[in-house]
């Protein structure tokens, strides 16, 4: 389909079918004409970065950093871009946010994150970082429209976002940080095989550090009481995130609601209530529930843990399970048979139901 470029300049405008063309008046960049509009609001819209890659407009706007839709002009590819201005509040911290993203995405490959493709500043401050095109709605933007969702699409985006988390562990890093404004989500088909990007890896946390406490502004009701008080992180930090998306997924609800006191969530003395699932899933809720243990020893102790707690434990009436997802194969990262519990046994008769299904599982 054919677009209406215009110059910004002279207002020339002209029907062409590829962006990079320039006016033959002026030799300035022709501009399609929603990104001259929204450019007259954002400087950054309309820019050529690195002489490049074109800004064509904001996307979606995630804390301070906003993700543009973009064109690679060499390769003719949608792309997505991250910019912070140097004139921006708390430009300084943003700027290494992005800078340590674009470092960990350079390192770490997988398909359930962005394919980093190349970063830099402006001779004016302006720092970016390109990523591949980047499609679809949060995870937050999904539930407002949808409200629960159904067990088997809740069941298979955790094992997509478990997957990506068990890459970073691999790496020694805790995502620390997971909300689902910051999952975004595309689908795929009509079984619920949704694929999902991690929007912001750039917070990352090393693991098994004493870390300060978080800000109880940011993502609150996602946070394992670990992270809110400041202590010890480490994998199952984001078991116990997971742990909360997936009870909103199922319910609709947040396991604290929100309004549970800071205080007392952050003490560990706060327990979310019972998942009251259909009687096929009650091994399905004890997956849960174990994930959302306060003391972090309780739960599980990795996140590919917990994909196949949940890959067993998804089974229904009619003998459904999760369609396969990119995590790569077991290997020697899990034991066969029920992983034990450090520090005791199962509190409650779904938990142990859960390690009586592993149990069998690993008999076939």
């Amino acid at each position: 389909m054919s677009n209406v470029l215009i110059c910004q300049r002279c207002g020339f405008a002209t029907t062409c079918r590829d962006l990079g063309d320039r006016c033959p008046s002026d030799d300035t960049l022709l501009l399609p004409r929603q990104t001259l509009g929204e450019s007259r609001r954002d400087p950054s819209v309309g820019r050529v970065l690195a002489g490049r890659f074109l800004v064509l407009g904001g996307q979606v706007r995630h804390e301070e950093i906003t993700l543009y839709r973009g064109r690679d002009l060499v390769t003719g590819q949608p792309i997505s871009i991250k910019t912070v201005p140097p004139y921006a509040v708390g430009a300084d911290e943003r700027i290494e946010r992005l800078t340590a993203e674009s470092r960990l995405l350079r390192r770490v490959r997988h398909a359930t994150l962005p394919v980093f493709v190349a970063g830099g500043r402006e001779s004016d401050g302006l720092v970016w970082s390109v990523c591949e095109g980047l499609r679809g709605v949060s995870l937050r933007a999904l539930l407002a429209e949808r409200g629960p969702l159904p067990p088997n699409r809740a069941i298979n985006i955790a094992l997509r976002i478990l997957a990506s988390l068990d890459r970073l562990h691999v790496h020694g890093r805790v995502h620390g940080h997971l909300t689902p404004e910051n999952i975004l989500i595309t689908p795929r088909g009509l079984r619920g095989n949704d694929e999902i990007r991690l929007l912001d890896v750039g917070g990352t946390l090393d693991s098994g550090q004493l870390r300060a406490p978080c800000p109880r502004d940011e993502g609150l009701r996602y946070r394992a009481p670990e992270r809110l008080t400041g202590g010890t992180v480490d994998a199952t930090t984001d078991v116990y995130t997971v742990g909360a998306l997936v009870y909103e997924m199922l319910t609709g609800n947040r396991p604290f609601g929100s309004t549970a006191p800071f205080e007392r969530i952050s003490a560990g003395r706060a327990r979310p209530p019972r998942l009251l699932l259909a009687p096929e899933f009650i091994t399905l809720a004890g997956v849960v529930e174990r994930a959302l243990e306060p003391t972090s020893s309780r739960r599980w102790k990795r996140a590919r843990a917990m994909a196949i707690a949940l890959k067993a434990a998804f089974v229904t009436r009619h003998g459904e399970r999760p369609v396969p997802t990119s995590a790569p194969p077991a290997a020697r990262a899990v034991q066969s048979g029920p992983l034990p519990l450090v520090g005791g046994e199962p509190t409650s008769p779904r938990m142990r139901a859960v390690d009586a299904l592993m149990s069998l599982s690993a008999f076939g």
